[in-house]
Order: C-alpha cells, then sequence, then structure tokens
C-alpha cells in the first residue's frame, strides 16, 4: 500500500484455517462441501492471506524497514470482540510495535483476560506522534426484548481456539463512528498524530453508551 505519506493507518488482518471468515465460507463451501477439500482450500489460501497479513511483517513497519521503504507509524484500530480478526492478533501487533494504547481502553469486567493488554503501555499524552492501538466497543450482548440501534452487541471472544459465534459482529462497524473518523483524520494529516476523541469513558460504538 505505498502512500507519499510515512504514516499509514493499519487494520489488523488475521485469517484461521479452522474457520474461514464468513464471506470467503458462503462462496466456496457450496462448491466444495467435502471437509478435506476444505481444509486443503484454506491452507491454500492461508499461504496467500500471510503474504498481506500484517503481523507477517510487523517487525518491518518501523524498526526494521524493508529496503526503499521508510519507517512507518501505526495506528491500530480494535474492534473489541471482532469476529473476523483476532483480537490476540491485534495485540500481539502492538506489542511488537510498541505500540500505546488509549486509555481507558474498556469498562471493568469486560475482557476475559487476567491482564487485558498485558505489556501494551498507555499513551503518556496527547497529541501522540507514535505507534497507537484504539479499542472500540459496541458493548455486551443485551438483554431479550432490546429495541432499537443500541441493541447491538457482542460477548468476549472465546478463550479457547474457537472463533466468536455469538451476537454482531463489530468488525465491520466501528469503524465508522465519527470519533474513529476523527482520529483517522487526525493521524494521517500532514505531520498529523493520534489524538483522543472518545473523552473520559471507553470508545463505544454504534449506539452503545457504556453500563
Amino acid at each position: 500500500m505505498p502512500r507519499s505519506s510515512t504514516r499509514l493507518n493499519w487494520f489488523a488482518r488475521a485469517a484461521t484455517v479452522v474457520h474461514a471468515p464468513a464471506p470467503f465460507a458462503n462462496a466456496i463451501y457450496p462448491t466444495y462441501p467435502d471437509r478435506v477439500e476444505q481444509a486443503l482450500i484454506n491452507s491454500m489460501v492461508q499461504q496467500l492471506w500471510d503474504r498481506g497479513e500484517a503481523n507477517g511483517y510487523v517487525w518491518h513497519m518501523s524498526r526494521d524497514p524493508l529496503p526503499d521503504t521508510p519507517r512507518h507509524t501505526v495506528l491500530l484500530h480494535e474492534a473489541f470482540g471482532d469476529h473476523q480478526v483476532s483480537n490476540i492478533a491485534t495485540e500481539i501487533e502492538a506489542r511488537l510495535l510498541d505500540a500505546r494504547l488509549r486509555l481507558p481502553a474498556l469498562d471493568p469486567g469486560r475482557s476475559l483476560d487476567a491482564h487485558p493488554f498485558w505489556g501494551i503501555e498507555p499513551v503518556p499524552s496527547y497529541p501522540w506522534r507514535g505507534n497507537a492501538l484504539v479499542v472500540y466497543d459496541i458493548g455486551p450482548l443485551r438483554p431479550p426484548g432490546c429495541v432499537g440501534s443500541a441493541c447491538k452487541g457482542t460477548p468476549p471472544a472465546p478463550v479457547d481456539n474457537k472463533p466468536p459465534e455469538v451476537g454482531v459482529d463489530p468488525h465491520p462497524l466501528t469503524a465508522l463512528e465519527p470519533a474513529a473518523s476523527a482520529q483517522f483524520s487526525a493521524f494521517l494529516a500532514l505531520d498529523g498524530a493520534f489524538v483522543d476523541t472518545c473523552g473520559a469513558t471507553p470508545c463505544y460504538a454504534q449506539g452503545w453508551t457504556g453500563p
């Protein structure tokens, strides 16, 4: 993704050979219903995906640039409970980048991790001109009978090797938030930086305003 600026906005991407993303599965699996063929196709696609997967070359983004490539400053946008991009993959990338975390990242008790975002230091001050990680949350599952745009929600991702299959997939939703757009614009501007547009709360999305 060549750009005239050395500043890029990366959305961490991750694929799995165990459970293909829904659009891929919906297109391929009816044609190849045999599970052995599905596993083979997923493995082949994985090799292609790895070449474009950010975690595959994250070391070269800012620490050891590839030939004829400048060092980049990276803004990672994590949709909490993402059904398509593992939050673990995003946070591994953040650690490799030595990205700083925008706080508060989540409401207390929202994460199932013993130490959420372990090893990722907070953003010390704003505007922040280094690598950064910001988390957007559409909130937990709502009670039965909830009506309206604020009724979308998703639980934390499973802690074992299973894909999220409950709740609303926040993957295509959180980047559409005005607060996220404002952050992207400020970050991608000439001499840009990461700014906090969410105030004193976690960065909420899709009508969720907190517990």
